[in-house]
């Protein structure tokens, strides 16, 4: 991911069945936490402020369970004329282990109507202990874009060129990043329609697997206007297979095997 000014968190989930409950929240760009950004949120917190959740010093900010499991639900930063690049956020636990976030996704705008693209998603968090921040979860999920078959047109899946066709990956571990498939590997290419007199960008959606398990170890989505994906912070030296899926159903998911990730950056 570049640099962008507006950064959100969404899609969160919490462990229990109740409110979301957490003492802070913290972005992270590569060289570690970032400030200087704004923080807004599209429904108010029922305990705490939004000051709080930025500098910790309350025991705890609680947003209302129904609140957070609208569609609506978000956390925003603006970081003004100065765009920054969010790799991954860090949560510091309440002492309410049932209201630990335990998924949420990181998307990035450069105007707050947006459009807003997917950046990375992270799930299954382990609570931490009152105070501590998450440690690293069972799975993470980044969001990026990918490729797809056309029913009665090829596509293509197109990838950094490496011997035998392989492609590239990348992203740098933190305390909460998959502890299992995470690494500092990127994968990443473009998903695009065969037209003439040149081939168009699709948005779709896209898997990477493990080709030795054949778990799907990431999702995300092609972007609408470039076609292009990435998957950062992957195992390197490992086989991965990326799959395209067109949930219109106009395309056959298409696959390109063998795909070994690139350093990153």
């Amino acid at each position: 991911m570049a640099a962008h000014r507006y950064w959100r968190l969404v899609g969160f989930a919490v462990a229990g069945a109740g409110d979301m409950e957490v003492r802070q929240i913290q972005l992270l760009d590569s060289a570690g936490v970032l400030s200087g950004g704004t923080l807004s949120s599209s429904h108010a917190p029922v305990v705490g402020d939004l000051p709080s959740l930025v500098d910790g010093t309350a025991p705890s900010v609680r947003f209302e369970g129904a609140a957070v499991r609208s569609p609506g639900f978000w956390l925003r930063w603006d970081f003004g004329g100065v765009p920054v690049e969010v790799v991954s956020a860090q949560i510091r636990a309440s002492q309410s282990e049932a209201g630990f976030p335990a998924l949420f996704t990181i998307e990035y705008a450069d105007t707050v109507a947006g459009p807003w693209s997917g950046g990375l998603s992270f799930g299954r968090f382990q609570y931490p202990g009152e105070g501590s921040t998450a440690g690293a979860p069972d799975e993470g999920i980044s969001q990026a874009p990918v490729f797809v078959q056309n029913l009665p047109l090829p596509i293509g899946i197109s990838g950094s060129a490496l011997p035998n066709g392989a492609a590239s990956s990348h992203l740098r571990e933190y305390a909460f990043f998959d502890a299992y498939h995470g690494g500092l590997g990127i994968i990443y290419g473009t998903v695009k329609e065969k037209q003439t007199p040149a081939n168009a960008p699709l948005r779709r959606k896209v898997w990477l697997m493990d080709e030795r398990s054949g778990l799907v170890i990431r999702e995300t989505w092609s972007d609408a206007a470039t076609g292009g994906y990435e998957f950062r912070g992957i195992k390197q030296g490992v086989p991965y297979t990326v799959l395209a899926y067109d949930h219109a159903h106009n395309y056959r998911a298409f696959a390109g095997d063998n795909l070994l990730p690139d350093p990153l950056p």
